[in-house]
């Protein structure tokens, strides 16, 4: 035997052995190196090195040889259809190794291949809503999320679509086709996500409040920030419970979805809801909160100045998060607070809520129209409630003891 052979014999059963293993099918890996197949592989090997060698032309004999080679693995297809899949994988390995040798005879075994596995197998294609849904298939989870496409089997099926924050879906279907599997999963009315934010559903719109753990600040325009405005200052210190607020400003999208109106200048369901004084705000508040059984707030501002520290209007979320991941604290629209306004102190302070009444409200974050100066965290603009303008919006705060 020449030493060509002897690499391409250990060539072919190298790799029919390492796939065969690969997917640990014994009752196939038996029958695949029983005597008369190594048998046929030895003489296939010497009959690939020769004509080769010649450069002739396989003798159309062999070719039938083969043939029957790959009815026995028809065979067992029909036998094991759950494992046909792998044993397609094995005969393309082996064609794999065929093809540089004689590419005529490998390109006739990929058309024997292609047929077989048109006869058992169906195309799938599983869409639907929310995307992203994680699959299931009789017990087995799929590697991939929807939408996705799938080869299986003609038979009976037991299907199950999964996503957190939805409630899943199950049940039996039968395949003897190429097909669609559509679904749709509802959402649950609120649920919250491994890092401890709270999502909410209303009217089909959905929501995310950031969780805030609470902790102690200095309140005001500090040094690193250089702003120098005297309504600003003093400094002082604050400590805050732990409370979630909006990962984005209120959106028309949202406005719409609990009030049913659009009161904004600009169009667009991802643009801020602006024009809205500040008792709007509130209406909305108490809309929501009857909605969901929750009680949502404007932030006061010192959570509103707490949260930010964390890090023409544009629509929400185009620009980078803040470091616990909030959009738009800054430069998008001015942002409505629950205080009423005052002069800071410079005690210390636990949970402020302002003053109990006044004549103007607190706003923060600057908007598209302001300078630099107008977007630092610690700047404070007062307006009188009932001024409406397309420079002021808001998000909403939800405490963890009247929510959580």
């Amino acid at each position: 035997m020449s030493k060509s052979m002897i690499r391409l014999k250990g060539h072919i059963c190298n790799s029919v052995r390492d796939v065969a293993s690969y997917f640990d099918y014994k009752e196939f890996i038996d029958y695949l190196f029983s005597e008369d197949l190594e048998y046929w592989f030895l003489e296939e090997t010497k009959l690939l090195e020769e004509a080769h060698r010649r450069n002739i032309s396989k003798p159309e004999t062999e070719l039938e040889h083969i043939s029957e080679g790959v009815k026995k693995v028809r065979i067992e297809y029909q036998n094991h259809v759950e494992t046909a899949k792998e044993e397609i994988e094995i005969l393309k390995a082996v064609m794999s190794v065929f093809e540089p040798v004689y590419s005529d005879l490998a390109s006739k075994l990929q058309t024997i291949i292609d047929g077989i596995i048109q006869g058992i197998t169906k195309t799938i294609k599983i869409t639907g809503t929310p995307f992203g849904a994680t699959v299931c298939l009789n017990g087995k989870q799929m590697d991939m999320v929807t939408p996705l496409e799938i080869l299986i089997h003609n038979g009976n099926y037991q299907i199950g679509i999964y996503k957190k924050g939805y409630k899943s879906k199950t049940e039996s279907f039968e395949v003897t086709e190429d097909s669609e599997y559509h679904y749709e999963l509802e959402h649950f009315p609120e649920f919250e996500d491994d890092s401890g934010n709270k999502h909410f559903f209303v009217n089909g719109f959905s929501f995310e409040m950031i969780r805030v753990d609470g902790g102690t600040y200095i309140m005001g325009d500090t040094s690193e920030l250089c702003n120098a405005n005297q309504n600003d200052l003093p400094t002082h210190q604050v400590t805050l419970s732990t409370f979630y607020i909006g990962k984005f400003e209120v959106t028309q999208a949202m406005w719409k979805a609990v009030m049913g109106s659009e009161p904004s200048s600009f169009e667009g369901n991802d643009l801020p809801a602006e024009n809205v004084h500040w008792s709007d705000c509130q209406n909305f508040v108490a809309k929501l909160n009857s909605l969901t059984g929750k009680i949502f707030a404007l932030p006061t501002e010192a959570q509103w100045e707490y949260a930010a520290r964390g890090g023409k209007t544009h629509p929400v979320g185009q620009k980078l998060p803040n470091e616990i991941g909030l959009y738009d604290m800054s430069e998008n629209v001015w942002e409505w607070c629950k205080d009423w306004y005052e002069l800071y102190s410079s005690k210390s302070q636990t949970d402020p809520q302002g003053p109990a009444c006044g004549y103007h409200h607190i706003l923060r974050g600057g908007s598209w129209c302001n300078g630099n100066d107008g977007c630092s965290v610690s700047k404070r603009r007062v307006d009188d409630p009932y001024n409406r303008d397309n420079l002021l919006g808001f998000r909403l705060v939800l405490l963890p003891f009247h929510g959580g």
